[in-house]
């Protein structure tokens, strides 16, 4: 999909004498497609200089130039061996049968295209929809959940792939928004504390590296990394224990800095602490193969396998690739029965 439009942006460019402003957040795709490169940070330009000038070292440092870029190596298992979550022959409709266990410690990494089917299995994992098929079991009782709140209940929680409408209110305040589940910890006999909330605010605000960590700023005067720190803080704290964090696309539309700052954040909540664990769904195979213990692979619904790390991203792609012909031979050979 990105390669579709780059080359649709370059078209408009070149045969059609357009200019082109193209913002992004994925930096390969500037080197790829700009001419001419603006840096913003902070509300204010930093440069403009020619592609020609320009290396991704330099786009990253000029971006965040506080981030220890070389201090975040790509994950290795820190899987203690006991399951935590297991998915017998599972089946939401579309995405499935999947079999799989994700042990204590894992970062599991769920790679897939649009329309792969990650979504789908994400929103049976945290109870927006059902499985219509298979067992799932959750620290070895059997996991069903009807509804959002009986999964959280549970212990299980869904960071979704859009910020802006499935999980920020951003009428409201950072408090209200990182306290949001939690109400009922930071009350007593129904009496709200405004120095209790502010204190656990605090906490989680330090504990996610949130600027400016202002309880009374609201949501949507946020930056989009630190808007993501807002709703990963929301479950990365301890007023209620949490077993299974998921997120998908979970650094979408945030900056390289914030991005680090994410993966450490969620190995963390994964390994620090026994019976944790964190399922990430990823359409950028750099991230998976960064941040995953483990990946499995799903294709048009379907489950193409679990891999190791360290197996490429090209290898990955290759991999998502190869079951879409199958999936497009088979629906050509259909439609020439009919």
């Amino acid at each position: 999909e990105s390669e579709v439009l780059l080359q649709l942006v370059r078209r408009l460019a070149s045969e059609l004498g357009m200019a082109v402003i193209y913002v992004t957040h994925l930096l390969h795709e500037v080197l790829e497609v700009a001419d001419e490169v603006t840096v913003l940070r902070d509300g204010k330009v930093e440069w403009t200089r020619q592609i020609s000038d320009l290396d991704m070292q330099t786009l990253v440092s000029t971006i965040s130039p506080d981030a220890d870029h070389d201090s975040y190596d790509r994950a290795t298992s820190e899987s203690t061996g006991e399951a935590l979550l297991e998915l017998r022959n599972c089946h939401t409709g579309f995405t499935g049968p999947i079999s799989l266990t994700v042990d204590e410690g894992d970062v599991l990494g769920i790679f897939g295209l649009l329309g792969s089917g990650r979504s789908h299995l994400l929103d049976a994992l945290s109870g927006v929809r059902p499985f219509v098929e298979g067992e799932a079991v959750l620290k070895g009782t059997r996991y069903k959940p009807m509804t959002v709140g009986a999964a959280v209940r549970a212990g299980v929680a869904l960071v979704p792939s859009d910020r802006a409408t499935m999980s920020l209110f951003g009428s409201k305040t950072a408090l209200e928004n990182i306290l949001l589940p939690r109400w009922r910890r930071t009350t007593r006999n129904f009496i709200r504390s405004r120095a209790r909330e502010e204190a656990a605010f605090q906490e989680i605000a330090e504990r996610v590296q949130l600027k400016p960590p202002f309880s009374f700023q609201l949501a949507e005067r946020f930056s989009g990394g630190n808007a993501q720190k807002l709703v990963v803080g929301r479950w990365l704290n301890d007023l209620e224990p949490l077993s299974v964090l998921i997120l998908d696309e979970p650094t979408q539309g945030i900056d390289v800095g914030s991005r680090l700052e994410l993966y450490r954040l969620l190995k963390a909540f994964a390994t620090e602490e026994k019976g944790r664990a964190v399922i990430i769904a990823s359409s950028d195979p750099e991230e998976i193969e960064r941040l995953a213990t483990r990946i499995i692979v799903l294709s048009k619904g379907a489950f193409v396998g679990e891999v190791q790390p360290g197996l490429g991203e090209d290898a990955l792609l290759a991999l998502v690739h190869s079951q879409e012909e199958i999936y497009t031979t088979q629906l050509n050979g259909s439609h020439a029965n009919e």
